[in-house]
């Protein structure tokens, strides 16, 4: 007998594998998924693509992620937290990946955590790796 985990299981594991293998392997994983189509509805399937996009450098991807996400929010808290990601993807992407900004040392993203290395994009709380 085999078990084959939930999407939403899977998209915690995936978010496991982030921590510990990288964006990449976290991306590979997502991608993987079988039954996606469940989580049509679910805001945190495109929310976690973006997040890993965003790490990997990747800021036009996700942005569109974010705003997927975005458009299945369910709640305000939702809302402001993608909307702040989405905020960061759109400022990599306008070339502040180039070197530090005033705004990038002002820590203008609440879910942000300072890094001193300013050629990678700010990271979320919880996503500690790259």
């Amino acid at each position: 007998m085999s078990v084959t985990p939930s999407p939403v299981v899977a998209l915690s594991r995936a978010s496991a594998v982030a921590q510990s293998d990288g964006p990449a392997s976290a991306l590979a994983a997502l991608r993987a998924i079988g039954d996606v189509e469940r989580l049509s509805a679910y805001p945190f399937y495109p929310a976690a693509l973006g997040e890993l996009e965003l790490r990997l450098g990747n800021y036009a991807a996700a942005g569109r992620h974010f705003e997927a996400a975005f458009a299945l929010s369910r709640n305000d808290a939702e809302r402001r937290f993608l909307e702040k990601r989405r905020s960061a993807a759109s400022h990599w992407r306008g070339g502040a990946a180039a070197g530090c900004s005033a705004s990038w040392k002002s820590k203008p993203y609440a879910t942000t955590t300072y890094s001193s290395d300013c050629k990678r994009p700010p990271r979320s709380i919880g996503m500690s790796r790259s």
